[in-house]
């Protein structure tokens, strides 16, 4: 399938689209020859690859780094779209931020469109769709705001590169609606019961979840226009819902705490050999080495826990209701291994027939 391109000369991006219908932005820069200004990184916002045009390449065996995301042509083929074209596919294959076949840019704008006409049926496409769409969003700030302000071909891109669906698209926008109708108290309260994990395996925390998981199928951002009576209901059973998960979690985290207090104590006599380890790691074949940078990073984790939990989140350091930070097992491992490592390098030392050097 021949590949489409279109140029916005303003902003130096060259808009691409693959067989799949997938668009993808390229950098352009034209320079007189290699300048290691070529190898910044990318904005990925706003470019997946970048398009060199040189006066004069680097010759074959010349020592330019050439990142997977960087196309080098000579100057005078940017007169050749089919030369720019084939180049340019290659590269976006080889790039890092390469997107695989998905819904398509039309299917983004249906689905954002519709989600301007709850509580009304929903909007019939017609030509006038995208315009409406971007006159809704042009005003707004982050991403949406962007999208309003930007070119039609750069929005075939963007929308895919912010949004895994045309739902979670259609989604974003209900939330700057009911953000507009004065709803941002029910977004946090939602954003909360969201972020609300529950370990699975808990069983006395059970009624917890299965409450949870049905007060968010009532409070989607849908149900919001279509369903007010019921989302207000639901809305005051989440208030009560997340007054009981927190004190919960205040429960759980305290015995968090006191566990990591406990597994501090338990590993010290291991944290304080770390320097005498490290130590007898440099003057022979080295043993443990891996444990103890493992003791040092999860001793550290945990004694960075806040004392008390964070009352407007979900989660504090992010623990999970119901699961043990996998920290506290990884030290108690850690700590048996730094310990065996110096039973190894004792009994080295009992053996000084022996020669033990670096490997």
């Amino acid at each position: 399938m021949k590949l489409s391109i279109q140029q916005d000369s303003a902003t130096e991006v060259a808009w691409f689209r693959d067989p799949a219908d997938t668009w993808f932005g390229a950098e352009v820069i034209r320079l007189p020859r290699w300048s290691e200004q070529l190898l910044s990184p990318l904005d990925l916002e706003v470019a997946d690859i970048r398009i060199a045009f040189l006066d004069h390449l680097p010759d074959v065996d010349a020592d330019c780094p050439s990142p997977p995301w960087l196309c080098l042509l000579p100057a005078f083929s940017e007169q050749e779209p089919r030369v720019v074209v084939e180049a340019a596919l290659e590269a976006w294959r080889r790039s890092p931020s390469f997107r695989a076949p998905g819904p398509s840019p039309e299917a983004y704008l249906v689905a954002g469109y519709q989600a301007l006409c709850p509580p009304h049926p929903p909007c019939a496409p017609g030509p006038g769709m995208r315009d409406s769409l971007m006159e809704f969003l042009r005003d707004r700030s982050g991403v949406l705001g962007r999208l309003g302000r930007e070119s039609d071909d750069s929005v075939n891109r963007l929308v895919r590169l912010f949004w895994r669906t045309p739902d979670d698209f259609a989604d974003e926008i209900l939330r700057a609606r009911i953000r507009d109708a004065g709803g941002r108290g029910s977004l946090q309260l939602v954003e909360f019961l969201e972020a609300a994990e529950i370990a699975p395996e808990t069983p006395e925390h059970a009624i917890l979840a299965r409450e949870r998981d049905a007060l968010l199928a009532r409070l989607s951002t849908l149900a919001y226009f279509t369903q007010p009576s019921d989302y207000d209901r639901a809305a005051a059973l989440a208030l009560d819902w997340r007054d009981r998960y927190l004190r919960a979690y205040r429960l759980h985290y305290r015995t968090v705490m006191a566990a990591a207090h406990e597994m501090v104590l338990d590993t010290a006599t291991a944290a304080r050999a770390l320097p005498e380890l490290e130590a007898l790691n440099l003057t022979g074949s080295p043993v443990g080495a891996d444990a103890a940078l493992r003791l040092r990073r999860a001793l550290e984790r945990l004694g960075c826990l806040p004392e008390g939990i964070d009352e407007q989140s979900a989660q504090t350091a992010g623990i999970v209701l119901g699961q043990m930070p996998p920290d506290l097992a990884e030290a108690r491992l850690a700590a048996a291994a730094v310990l065996a490592a110096l039973e190894v390098h004792a009994r080295r030392r009992a053996r000084p027939g022996r020669a033990h050097s670096r490997s």
